[in-house]
């Protein structure tokens, strides 16, 4: 049984050497002839003679400036006693912090809030009532919340933009996106 297995593996080999041999040779003549005598491709020695002429090469265009573009994105929050006077107090932390901003060169069109918040906050009392005691929910205002984003195209200015943002209490930063774009 290994013998008829060798034996008809090199039966195959055999005609696929002489299959390839076959068509060197038919190949190194210029032409292909089929098995019936028929010639399958002939070169036209006239356009062998005559190459198109090859296209221009187009001038290369000049490389584009990528400028890298930084987007810092901040939740401010502010509570208070009433939705109003959050919302006032929230407004002068922004006026202060779009004034640090602009000392360190980023405008005021750089920078947009995106997000408004208004959550009503509460504390718990306890209250003896029997053997065991309540904690009952009490309202004592609102927390108003807003997300800014801050655009800025030197990385270098993140640390300065969260050490003013620390200053008017302004600790939470939620993303910085890093954007490539043409110039």
């Amino acid at each position: 049984m290994k013998y008829l297995s060798l034996i008809a593996a090199l039966l195959l080999i055999g005609s696929g050497v002489f299959a390839q041999a076959t068509g060197n040779h038919n190949h190194g003549r210029g032409d292909y002839i089929s098995k019936s005598g028929v010639p399958l491709y002939v070169a036209d020695p006239e356009f062998i003679n005559h190459w198109p002429e090859p296209e221009p090469t187009p001038e290369p265009e000049p490389i584009q400036q990528v400028r890298t573009q930084y987007v810092a994105v901040l939740t401010i929050a502010q509570q208070a006693s009433t939705a109003g006077l959050a919302e006032q107090q929230l407004h002068q932390r922004l006026q202060r912090f779009y004034r640090a901003l602009a000392s360190i060169g980023i405008p005021r069109a750089q920078v947009g809030e995106e997000f408004t918040n208004l959550h009503p906050t509460y504390r718990m009392d306890v209250v003896p009532q029997g053997h065991t005691p309540i904690a009952k929910r009490v309202h004592t205002g609102f927390e108003l919340k807003k997300t800014i984003r801050v655009t800025f195209y030197d990385y270098n200015l993140l640390e300065t933009i969260l050490i003013r943002a620390a200053d008017l209490e302004i600790f939470q930063l939620d993303q910085v996106e890093h954007l490539l774009g043409n110039s």
